[in-house]
């Protein structure tokens, strides 16, 4: 998380920047780590703000957010996860796309994973900067985005307020998405940027990469698509297609074992590496790594089983934020004791 936080200090091209750090009061790891960088970091305005919680309490998000609102006074409001480490002027490049446009409400950009230190995390690195990556960009050309990439986005502070900031949504999973939802509704535009970030998410066995992908699978249809319009939900809908088709061509020739359909496969296969293999290289700047391409085959056809085996028998729990929870229609959840 170090060098997450770092990377905050480190956006030079802003120079009035308010750096509100919240932890919980139980978090003495974290807490002691931002005392250290305050002290580290005696030029830039850092503040540490203690959220207080009991012993079998879990504190949540946007509990620590509008906390830290109390003590905010600038004009644009950032909200990033400790996970999410930033580049060089990512937040004055935010900025300015915020103040393009008199109606944007909102302004994100566009993760990619760098989490590489077991092979789960780097078939999620790999599946979120390939499959899910190849979502967020087409869709933008379609349609005006219609909710929050969550992990770091900034807003013009008299607008937050004017929507009703996040007034009520502790009992909602999808903050993001709610906080979208209101901002559309009062007539201002959610800004999908170029601005790209780091995302550092470590994930130690597959049950840990399971529950992640059941998450991100079962959270938007119980919320983001449930608020979608029709031709929103249509067109997310068909751009998410080709993410069945090398596990589709596998079926097809693992049933046939016809030499037509496995040379099929085979060249699909090697297709997807290929279009991958450019995107990291001349879009993400990422090297490339010959290792990964032996995971190709569980990124594109057994992550797929995975998801398709969630959505054809949904389950409304999942794991999220330390604790058990059933979604509800509309972004709504209780805690499973």
């Amino acid at each position: 998380m170090k060098k997450n936080l770092v990377s905050r200090f480190r956006q030079t091209k802003i120079s009035n920047i308010h750096h509100l750090l919240v932890c919980d009061a139980l978090d003495f790891e974290s807490i002691n780590l931002c005392k250290k960088l305050q002290t580290q970091y005696n030029d830039k305005h850092i503040t540490l703000l203690i959220f207080p919680r009991g012993e079998n309490e879990v504190a949540s998000k946007i509990s620590k957010m509008n906390l830290a609102l109390q003590v905010a006074k600038g004009e644009v409001v950032g909200f990033i996860d400790d996970d999410i480490e930033l580049y060089e002027n990512c937040l004055f490049d935010l900025v300015q796309n915020l103040f393009a446009h008199t109606d944007t409400g909102v302004v994100f950009g566009l993760p990619i994973a760098v989490s590489q230190e077991n092979i789960w995390s780097t078939i999620n690195t790999m599946f979120v900067n390939t499959q899910a990556f190849f979502l967020y960009i087409p869709l933008t050309y379609l349609i005006n985005p219609f909710t929050i990439t969550g992990h770091i986005y900034l807003l013009k502070r008299d607008m937050f307020d004017e929507v009703g900031g996040f007034l009520e949504m502790d009992n909602q999973f999808h903050d993001d998405n709610a906080l979208a939802v209101r901002l559309m509704h009062h007539g201002y535009t959610c800004l999908q940027t170029k601005v790209t970030y780091k995302v550092h998410n470590y994930l130690a066995t597959m049950g840990l990469l399971n529950k992640q992908l059941k998450r991100w699978f079962m959270m938007p249809r119980k919320s983001i698509l449930q608020n979608a319009t029709a031709s929103q939900q249509i067109v997310t809908s068909i751009l998410s297609l080709d993410f069945f088709i090398p596990f589709l061509a596998l079926i097809l020739a693992i049933t046939s074992m016809s030499p037509t359909t496995i040379t099929s496969f085979a060249f699909i296969l090697a297709i997807f590496i290929l279009i991958d293999q450019i995107h990291l290289k001349y879009n993400l700047k990422l090297p490339f790594k010959i290792q990964d391409i032996l995971l190709y085959p569980f990124v594109v056809c057994i992550i797929p089983l995975i998801v398709l085996m969630t959505l054809i028998t949904p389950n409304p729990h999942v794991y999220w934020r330390e604790q058990k929870i059933k979604l509800k229609d509309k972004g709504f959840f209780e805690v499973v004791k």
